[in-house]
């Protein structure tokens, strides 16, 4: 009975004796001083409804719902009103919470480019981008195991490398790819390193590319 009445009180309002409100006021009014100065010194520039309908063309299709059972489809599909109602909402959003302000009164500075969970985000071209980076690092990690000897004639045999390279090599190598999905110039040029990695690694750099396929138990970058 203690742990249904208390999971039961948590959700209802208390007083607690020991609990400052003292504090909780003062930062209250703190919270309200600093929207309020902020709302004088920044207007806030209102959405359109045609950027809302942009943004959401950019979403990935065919992925999985989200915990409250809504796709990008449903986004995307939802009519006027929804977009109507995700302009309001948005707008609201940035009215309140979103200052481009620090303790110093500047603006907060933007960046052209940025890595977030090893993906390289940048305006323009992320495909692009992600696969130079993922490549760099591949490259890295190949030399890095030059020491075991992973460099081809006269190293470690077929099967060992190809197994180290499906171990360290691929995985970086193809790293967020099911995001950021390559396609065109990019897709070809990962595909170009990918091979000259496995003619490399078997010693046999003018082998026709079904045979080296063949040979090293690999399947194509984009299969």
């Amino acid at each position: 009975m203690g742990w249904k009445h208390h999971f039961e009180n948590l959700t209802k309002n208390s007083i607690h004796e020991h609990f400052d409100n003292k504090y909780q006021q003062k930062i209250e009014q703190e919270y309200i001083d600093i929207t309020d100065i902020c709302r004088g010194m920044f207007q806030h520039q209102t959405i359109t409804e045609n950027e809302v309908e942009e943004a959401l063309k950019l979403l990935n299709l065919n992925k999985s719902l989200d915990i409250f059972g809504i796709s990008t489809e449903n986004l995307l599909y939802g009519g006027p009103s929804l977009i109507h109602y995700l302009k309001e909402l948005l707008d609201s959003t940035f009215r309140l919470f979103i200052y481009q302000m620090n303790r110093n009164n500047s603006i907060l500075p933007t960046f052209n480019e940025a890595t977030h969970i090893g993906i390289c985000r940048i305006d323009d071209n992320l495909c692009k981008a992600t696969i130079e980076e993922n490549l760099k690092k591949s490259r890295r990690t190949l030399y890095s195991l030059i020491g075991v000897g992973l460099y081809g004639e006269n190293g470690l045999d077929p099967q060992t490398s190809m197994s180290i390279m499906n171990t360290y090599i691929i995985p970086i190598m193809l790293y967020g790819l099911e995001i950021v999905i390559p396609t065109g110039k990019c897709l070809e040029t990962l595909n170009i390193q990918f091979k000259k990695k496995l003619k490399q690694l078997l010693s046999l750099p003018k082998t026709a590319d079904p045979a080296i396929y063949i040979v090293s138990v690999m399947l194509p970058v984009e299969a």
